[in-house]
């Protein structure tokens, strides 16, 4: 059984007895799938998209150099989990999902309400709410 510290990284360079590199898009499709509003998250709010894939890209920086400084893969591994738990949280995104949703429904309401009722001129209203 692998373990858990050193699972997640590529096999071991023979010539520096070190991981090449930490699967970064691996650990962040893990803690997708195991926050189901993060993983909603992700596939409908492009704050919360952008803001991991900005992770991602951070992610795979660090590594990179830290792997270059010769950081053992096990410590490496704990320093990206500790940044990638501590992320943008799934929970926000999802609040601005319902709330945009909700702007656009109560939005959507009023103008089908105001094309409904006329001025007494005959212009609609929704016609003088566009301008």
């Amino acid at each position: 059984m692998p373990d858990e510290t050193t699972d997640p990284a590529e096999p071991f360079d023979p010539i520096t007895d070190r991981a090449t590199s930490i699967r970064v898009d691996r650990l962040i499709a893990d803690h997708l799938r195991r926050d189901p509003n993060a993983e909603h998250a992700f596939l409908h709010d492009p704050v919360y998209s952008a803001q991991i894939k900005f992770l991602r890209s951070m992610l795979r920086l660090v590594d990179e150099v830290m792997n270059h400084e010769g950081v053992p893969a096990p410590t490496r591994l704990r320093v990206v989990r500790a940044v990638l738990y501590g992320s943008p949280d799934g929970a926000d995104a999802i609040v601005r999902i319902r709330d945009r949703a909700a702007v656009v429904q109560i939005t959507t309401a009023a103008m089908e309400l105001a094309t409904r009722v006329a001025d007494p001129g005959g212009v609609p209203l929704a016609d003088l709410l566009r301008d």
